[in-house]
């Protein structure tokens, strides 16, 4: 199966499946995207007014702040909740 990348790199069974190519990384990310879609919109259903808000920070801070420090800042926040 990775005949091709084994003179070139060494790969462990482990993270094989990260090779490019094989369009297992494009379904986690697709059934990740897709579960984030449908718990917002049963949060939009129940009108849960923390949502709401939450986007209208965003949106402020938007506005507000530069693009590159924004981008940074979620960025962190966004690690910080991954590898916590």
């Amino acid at each position: 199966m990775f005949s091709r990348f084994k003179n070139n790199v060494k790969v462990t069974k482990d993270v094989g499946w990260l090779m490019p190519g094989l369009e297992v990384k494009r379904w986690f990310f697709l059934i990740f995207l897709g579960s984030v879609m449908i718990v917002l919109g049963f949060m939009v259903l129940a009108n849960v007014r923390p949502i709401y808000w939450a986007l209208e920070i965003i949106r402020k801070a938007a506005l507000i702040l530069p693009s590159n420090f924004l981008a940074a800042l979620f960025i962190l926040i966004g690690a910080v909740i991954f590898f916590k």
